[in-house]
């Protein structure tokens, strides 16, 4: 056993690789997989770091400037719509960039509002989802960073709006398996694995490469599955909101 076998043994990863090679096993393996396929198998779950709670977003009021800008858009929208090319009149440009202007006033501060509102509705969510028990565990990046990621993989998590049909939705999105060549390069420093094993896993350029890949898996399964597994890592799960359509 090698000392890259010996670092997987016994752990959750060695059972990876062994259902990988299963896996690699039962399929064609110069059509059917592909490395990315691959590195979902290998990657295994998804880490759950500390993530702080996150807080409420900052309050979006009506100011003067947009009450002008609203103001100004229903003066001004649509009144300069060619029909065909042509070069624009003077007073054109001039009412035609004003629309422009008020238009970028009003979508600027609607915008903001629109990810207020959904902020709101992912803390309304957390509240929810602790009546029913289910604490964690904690969205660690993106927009819903701080949030409890309360749905399941292809199982959304509702709350239902009075008179509407369809659910406010958080859905579940799985965290991205990638393999690092900045892993294999560290393998390499700490001899657990040879140049030649890091060249037949890699372009000229020193780069990860598919085909190369598939071919070492394919002359070595177990080997190659267990260097694969060292220097393959899973982004945290996240999740997606949305609203009702209905």
């Amino acid at each position: 056993m090698t000392a890259t076998d010996e670092r997987i043994a016994g752990t959750a990863l060695a059972q990876v690789a062994s259902d990988s090679a299963a896996y690699l096993t039962a399929t064609d393996t110069h059509k059917t997989w592909t490395v990315d396929a691959l590195a979902k198998l290998l990657a295994g779950e998804a880490p759950r770091p500390e993530v702080p709670p996150a807080k409420p977003a900052e309050t979006v009021t009506v100011t003067p400037e947009l009450r002008a800008a609203l103001s100004l858009v229903a003066k001004v929208f649509g009144g300069v719509q060619p029909t065909e090319p042509r070069k624009l009149e003077e007073a054109e440009v001039t009412r035609i960039t004003a629309e422009y202007r008020a238009l970028a006033a009003v979508v600027g501060l609607l915008s903001k509002r629109g990810k207020a509102i959904d902020e709101a509705m992912r803390h309304h969510m957390d509240a929810v989802a602790r009546e029913m028990g289910i604490t964690g565990p904690v969205v660690a990046a993106g927009v819903a960073k701080g949030h409890i990621l309360a749905a399941k993989p292809g199982v959304p998590f509702e709350v239902t709006v009075d008179g509407l049909k369809d659910s406010w939705q958080q859905r579940f999105t799985s965290g991205e398996a990638e393999l690092s060549m900045t892993d294999l390069w560290q393998l390499l420093d700490e001899g657990l694995v040879t140049k030649d094993e890091l060249y037949a896993l890699t372009s000229t350029e020193r780069t990860l490469d598919e085909s190369k890949i598939k071919r070492a898996v394919k002359r070595d399964p177990k080997r190659y599955l267990a260097i694969l597994a060292s220097i393959t890592r899973r982004k945290p799960d996240g999740a997606s909101l949305y609203p009702p359509k209905s």
